[in-house]
């Protein structure tokens, strides 16, 4: 019997929802939903430095006990923030190994390594919460996969499902899409590069729902600005199967 646990904030609903529809290629889906009222605040303060709510270790050990492999879909909607809505000084950079990316040369060029960077930072918290996972102990023995958040939706998309940024975009208008998908994309760099640190596994999109401008495809998106439906959760569950058939041997280990 294969089991997996997964782990994680808002992202984590298209895979929980195609897991009640059917766990395969698992026997058993364990979900830990980070946003419930009990589990919040995720992290407090020890001193002066950041450990994982004891409500949280203990829902985490529990659904990890006999587990084969753990997910971690945490936040993930850092990139969608910070570009959603046209900065006041319009910008643009080259991610590195996508030349083919456009390049509005009108605007201001930012190095790489510089948005790089400022997207770290963002992903700060995600990076404090995974590492209080980890040096809890809750997942001891569990090979770990860090599953990379869905590609943007383009901006018709987003205008036509904008929930609350309404008013962000009607006041600021939008970051073009080819901006937002390379801020994507710099996120994915910054977790995978995490990842490989824990050490984790970094699972990227499933490709069959990249489009071919490289946003979300229309069939895998949830209607609302940021998500993915139970169509894409499938696809994920199938990713994660097989990186479990494949006994991974990262596996994270108590601080």
């Amino acid at each position: 019997m294969t089991v997996l646990v997964a782990i994680g904030h808002s992202h984590l609903a298209s895979l929980r929802s195609a897991a009640r529809l059917s766990p395969a290629p698992f026997a058993d889906v364990r979900i830990v939903a980070l946003r419930n009222p009990e589990l919040t605040p995720n992290l407090v303060m020890v001193g002066d430095r950041p450990v994982l709510n004891e409500a949280v270790a203990d829902a985490i050990r529990r659904a990890a006990d006999g587990a084969d492999l753990a997910a971690l879909m945490l936040n993930g909607n850092e990139h969608f923030l910070f570009g959603v809505a046209a900065h006041p000084e319009p910008y643009d950079f080259i991610v590195p190994g996508r030349p083919e990316l456009p390049l509005d040369e009108t605007r201001r060029l930012i190095p790489a390594n510089m948005m790089w960077w400022r997207i770290r930072l963002a992903v700060r918290l995600w990076e404090l919460i995974v590492g209080a996972i980890v040096e809890s102990g809750a997942l001891e023995g569990v090979p770990l996969a860090v599953v990379c958040p869905p590609p943007p939706l383009d901006g018709e998309h987003v205008r036509s499902n904008p929930r609350g940024f309404s008013a962000r975009i009607a006041r600021s208008g939008m970051t073009p899409d080819h901006v937002r998908l390379k801020l994507w994309l710099t996120q994915a760099s910054v977790l995978e590069t995490f990842s490989a640190s824990l050490p984790a596994t970094f699972l990227p999109p499933p490709s069959r729902f990249i489009g071919p401008d490289g946003m979300l495809a229309q069939e895998a998106r949830q209607e609302d600005p940021t998500h993915a439906n139970p169509h894409y959760g499938q696809a994920v569950l199938e990713q994660l199967g097989a990186l479990a058939a494949a006994r991974p041997a990262t596996i994270p280990i108590a601080g």
